[in-house]
């Protein structure tokens, strides 16, 4: 059964801009990702072909920002905080430590949905052939080792970035959506 939310205006003012995003509150027109230490070294390859496949699969996304980052064992165990009773969840974080991320912001309609198919299966056996797990993940290493994290939800998304990024990233604009976003589904508690 899926959700049904009432359509109210949600209305955001950045750098002398109103905005109503009532509608981006259920597809966002951003999404947030980052390459994993394992494919760190393929990174902007990951990015540019994450960008073609999104123009195969008649979704395109645009790639606005991208920064290099350490992930600390704190921000990496916050990250990951649904999977801490599962018996992976210290492979998982010994993994994502590791070493460097690259992570990054792109843009497009229903950009969470759209990238997630461009990214395919968590286990990339089971991706499609045209999926960046496909291509760069290293699924004899384990499923973790997938290539690139993808948000899932607006809730991740919002919970992401705030946990990876900082305000000086990206504009006001960008920000005052996920304020909103955030506070649109603080409202559904």
């Amino acid at each position: 059964m899926k959700k049904s939310f009432p359509q109210k205006e949600i209305r955001i003012e950045a750098d002398g801009i109103h905005i109503d995003v009532a509608s981006e509150v259920t597809s966002p027109i951003y999404t947030f990702g980052f390459v994993k230490p394992h494919a760190y070294p393929r990174r902007e390859e990951i990015v540019n072909d994450a960008t073609h496949l999104s123009y195969r699969h008649s979704s395109p996304l645009h790639f606005v920002h991208g920064s290099d980052y350490f992930l600390s064992t704190g921000a990496a165990e916050k990250h990951y905080v649904v999977h801490h009773e599962k018996p992976f969840f210290r492979e998982l974080i010994d993994m994502i430590t590791e070493g460097p991320i690259y992570k990054f912001i792109f843009f497009g309609n229903n950009a969470i949905n759209a990238f997630r198919q461009v990214v395919g299966s968590t286990d990339p056996r089971k991706s499609g052939e045209h999926t960046i797990r496909h291509m760069y993940g290293e699924p004899e290493r384990g499923i973790s080792y997938n290539a690139v994290h993808a948000s899932d939800s607006v809730e991740s998304f919002v919970h992401e970035v705030e946990l990876h990024m900082t305000r000086d990233e990206m504009d006001e604009i960008f920000w005052a959506r996920i304020d909103a976003y955030r506070q649109w589904l603080e409202s559904l508690k």
